[in-house]
């Protein structure tokens, strides 16, 4: 109680007005200010005398000066109570948002990774159900062109696309980039356009999460028959904004002619060795064909080998592909007020994830928060019984 309220309910008190619990604050609050009590004795004893007993000038104006003085700390408690008010919020505010900026991404790894544990059998069973019951994987990345079907009979080739008249064997090959606002179409567009002209996609990388507001890259590596490399070149400008392509032409008809003969002579080693074997007579001369039939043999599947996997670059141009997401803003087909509009809406969006993730994230530390607040209601308990106590001391 202040020397305000010691005022309004002093004649109510002298009434015997007063309720028993501001009878107790008034008679606590003059005992702890001079002031007030001798105001308190004055008018008591101006109603027993009946009369109308004024306190000394002094008196009134200590006591004025007093209820000023208080009235003046009154505002300062007012103004600090206001204050740490605003720096709890202000606390509060930069706790959730430091909190979710340094843990939205480990606490969105950690339930990635706990769906992906969720799901390990079933991609297991996916894996698994790519190989036939032969053993031979039937995923069309993993089929072998038609080129790997030479054999030590040297069978007869369809004739090359960039084969000249002069035998040429030439491996092409191609990389460009493609820009897009529309990522997940321009992939499917990229895709189809692949299958039209009889190609296949060899490898597939992704980077990027949408959901997150994470702008999205691709890897890619086609194979693309090498007399349709062209017009495959040409309809990718019609699936997004192509930048930085370049195409090469590697000439390995000196080499691919020299594995040809070095493969003949092998063969041709074979059938001696094969016509010799049937002659032998000793151990020692089955034992020493036997060796020089191996060595051959493994001559002849390195060398076919090496035929093979020219035939299939040269037969499919290798096609490399970065496919690069880029924001409405950036792109300069779009109008400006199209621009503007996406800026916003990607102002939203990333708004609504921030405070998903705050939740998240005050979810995750609200074990902690508890803990926290108890410790922290028993402490201000604790302070104040014994302010209390000091008080009654006094």
């Amino acid at each position: 109680m202040n020397c305000a309220e010691f005022l309004n309910l002093l004649d109510a008190y002298l009434d015997g007005a007063a309720s028993e619990q501001d009878a107790r604050r008034l008679e606590e609050h003059a005992k702890e200010c001079p002031e007030c009590a001798m105001l308190l004795e004055t008018c008591r004893a101006a109603r027993l005398s009946g009369g109308d007993m004024q306190p000394p000038p002094e008196f009134s104006a200590a006591w004025r000066a007093g209820i000023r003085k208080e009235e003046r700390m009154e505002e300062k408690r007012q103004k600090k109570k206001q204050w740490k008010n605003w720096v709890a919020v202000a606390a509060a505010v930069v706790f959730a948002a430091g909190g979710t900026l340094l843990t939205r991404e480990p606490l969105r790894r950690a339930a990635e990774a706990g769906m992906e544990t969720n799901t390990a059998a079933d991609d297991m069973a996916m894996e698994l159900g790519t190989f036939t019951a032969g053993g031979a994987m039937s995923n069309f990345a993993f089929e072998a062109p038609k080129a790997a079907a030479r054999v030590i009979a040297d069978e007869p080739m369809e004739a090359e696309a960039e084969e000249t008249a002069a035998g040429q064997k030439i491996i092409r090959t191609a990389s460009f980039t493609l820009k897009t606002t529309a990522f997940a179409e321009t992939m499917e567009k990229l895709q189809n356009l692949t299958e039209e002209f009889g190609g296949r996609v060899e490898s597939l990388s992704q980077n990027g999460d949408a959901a997150a507001g994470e702008m999205r890259t691709a890897s890619l590596t086609l194979r693309i028959p090498a007399e349709r490399l062209d017009d495959f070149l040409t309809g990718a400008e019609d699936v997004g904004r192509v930048s930085s392509m370049t195409e090469e032409r590697q000439d390995v008809s000196e080499n691919y002619y020299d594995l040809e003969t070095r493969l003949q002579t092998q063969q041709a080693k074979m059938e001696r060795l094969q016509a010799l074997m049937a002659q032998a007579e000793t151990v020692s001369e089955l034992i020493e064909l036997e060796n020089a039939i191996a060595e051959t043999q493994y001559n002849l599947d390195s060398y076919n080998g090496s035929l093979q996997n020219y035939d299939s670059r040269i037969e499919y141009s290798a096609v490399r592909v970065s496919v690069r997401e880029i924001a409405v803003s950036e792109s300069e087909e779009v109008s400006l007020g199209r621009r503007m509009l996406a800026g916003l809406q990607s102002s939203l969006e990333a708004g609504g994830r921030f405070l998903l993730d705050a939740l998240v994230f005050l979810m995750a530390a609200l074990p902690w928060i508890i803990v926290v607040g108890v410790v922290a209601l028993v402490t201000v308990r604790v302070r104040k019984k014994k302010k209390e106590k000091r008080k009654e001391e006094k």
